[in-house]
């Protein structure tokens, strides 16, 4: 099972998005990806189980150097409290689903199990 590990920042949370270095494009299935042209390739969609929360939709590059799905996990940051230096764990499950998992930074206290 791949495994990738991700750091929080404050953009993350306040965006509601995870970010993924561009390196990890491999992580995600190729025809998951979407560009942001209204009549360019929507993408395949993939589903994040995170927390209480499903969040379903393609995979997104922006600005040529990160990844980031289509969808706000914002509800997920705010069931289990996450803040800046907290880390996700994300293990592809199959192969377009992947189970999120909140790790608090050392020092901070988790509000609700992911």
């Amino acid at each position: 099972m791949q495994t990738k590990e991700i750091e929080l920042s404050q953009s993350s949370i306040d965006n509601g998005r995870i970010y993924f270095p561009i390196t990890d494009a491999k992580f995600f299935p190729p025809e998951s990806y979407s560009d942001r042209e209204r009549d360019g390739h929507g993408g395949t969609e993939v589903v994040f189980l995170a927390g209480s929360h499903s969040f379903v939709g393609p995979i997104r590059v922006y600005s040529g150097h990160r990844l980031s799905p289509q969808r706000s996990f914002a509800p997920f940051f705010k069931e289990v409290g996450a803040g800046a230096g907290d880390k996700l764990v994300v293990k592809r499950t199959a192969d377009r689903e992947y189970k999120v998992e909140h790790v608090p930074a050392p020092g901070g206290l988790p509000l609700a199990s992911a």
